[in-house]
């Protein structure tokens, strides 16, 4: 096991320990892994010690919530399953990815404020007494199901590549990015999210989005879903929207003042509509594209209408 101490410049980078017998005191979190080589991190302040389930010698670190993370790694003689345990002062970031995790407790870790998790076998993730939390990363897992009705502080939500048919962010109002793409989402209601400003829920089965109350959008990209409509002129911060391999048929761009990037390729747009649309971009001194390959009307409509407002037009 070796540790590293890594300086951040940025605010709200993870945790992780493990332990394996021994009772446990303080912060806990315990990790069930198959994995040969397990590396994970952790943030906050006192000490933190790392149970390896493999009958070696329990590591006790300093760690630092203010200048660094400190980073654990440990290699197994073999694979099979073992649980690891931490415990600390206080653990307020764990960040375990890719170690083959099936199983992860933070039920007893109350000041963690930030968990990566993404890229491992877990199937259920209770997050309920993890009330700081402000960062989950849980994506590209096999759950099926999260409950962050708890989690209120929440601002960052990446819960994609996962087997979700719903998800309920309507306590997260303080969320500022969701990215819940590569689901089997039907419905997403995003009307009290208002302070969101990047939404990536592409690879669903959307038949609909309402994003009239999130008028902080900056990004948005909802492709391959099965939208026939979609009306985005509330949201004037919108500077990019990502429609493609949806049931479009006409798009009003004329309140998206700030529009600088468009991706409208695979929908049903006529040569009419394309027209219409060109209408309504938006005409700034900003280096703009618009993507509208693979629509009926795309080889004979008229890009010059938007080339003349200086966007790039590309079919």
């Amino acid at each position: 096991m070796k540790k590293v101490s890594i300086f951040l410049v940025a605010a709200a980078i993870i945790a992780a320990f493990g332990c394996g017998s021994s009772k446990p005191v303080g912060e806990v979190i315990t990790m069930t892994t198959s994995a040969e080589r397990v590396s994970f991190s952790l943030l906050g302040t006192g000490t933190a010690t790392v149970y390896w389930g493999d009958r070696s010698k329990p590591e006790t670190w300093s760690l630092n919530n203010t200048h660094g993370i400190t980073q654990f790694t440990h290699h197994y003689s073999s694979k099979k399953h073992r649980i690891i345990r931490i415990t600390g002062d206080t653990i307020t970031g764990l960040q375990s990815n890719n170690n083959e995790l099936t199983a992860l407790d933070v039920s007893r870790n109350a000041a963690l404020t930030a968990l990566w998790c993404y890229r491992n076998h877990l199937t259920v993730l209770d997050v309920s007494q993890n009330t700081a939390l402000t960062h989950l990363f849980c994506e590209n897992n096999q759950l099926t199901e999260l409950d962050i009705s708890k989690n209120t502080a929440l601002k960052v939500l990446n819960c994609s590549g996962n087997q979700f048919i719903e998800l309920d962010v309507s306590q997260n109002t303080a969320l500022e990015q969701l990215l819940c793409f590569n689901n089997q989402l039907t419905v997403l209601d995003i009307s009290k999210n208002i302070a969101l400003e990047l939404l990536r829920c592409f690879n669903n089965q959307l038949t609909a989005l309402d994003v009239s109350k999130n008028t902080a959008l900056d990004g948005l990209h909802c492709w391959n879903n099965q939208l026939t409509v979609i009306d985005v002129s509330q949201n004037t911060a919108l500077s990019r929207l990502s429609l493609m391999e949806n049931q479009l048929t006409a798009l009003d761009l004329s309140q998206n003042t700030a529009l600088i990037w468009l991706a409208i390729n695979y929908n049903l747009f006529s040569t009419e509509a394309l027209n219409e649309l060109f209408k309504t971009l938006p005409d700034n001194n900003i280096s703009k594209t618009v993507d509208i390959g693979n629509n009926p009307g795309t080889s004979s409509c008229n890009p010059s209408i938007a080339e003349a407002k200086g966007w790039r037009v590309r079919r």
